[in-house]
């Protein structure tokens, strides 16, 4: 049903491998939620399709920044569930949508 989710509860430190549920969420399409709090709480890592991850900070609860190059991810939040995100990059705003 659309009010499923994975839900992780965890410290967020490296050897707790909270990627590993991240990728199950992703292959599956089922929406992850992670509560904790631990010196990886403000980074994410991204990944193009064929690309290598990189990792993300926060700037705000839903706006994200690289620093391997210029450039900033936002994701827009209605109703409690996001529904897009936006890559500015190169002076250039590129909308993705939620496919699920």
């Amino acid at each position: 049903t659309d009010g499923d989710y994975f839900l992780v509860v965890s410290r967020l430190v490296p050897h707790k491998r909270i990627d590993l549920p991240v990728v199950a969420a992703t292959k599956s399409s089922v929406p992850l939620k992670v509560v904790g709090t631990g010196r990886a709480l403000d980074q994410l890592r991204a990944q193009a399709t064929n690309q290598p991850a990189f990792d993300l900070f926060a700037s705000s609860p839903t706006r994200f920044f690289l620093t391997v190059v210029d450039a900033e991810i936002e994701f827009t939040v209605e109703n409690g569930q996001t529904t897009s995100l936006t890559l500015f990059q190169g002076g250039a705003e590129l909308p993705g949508k939620k496919i699920r």
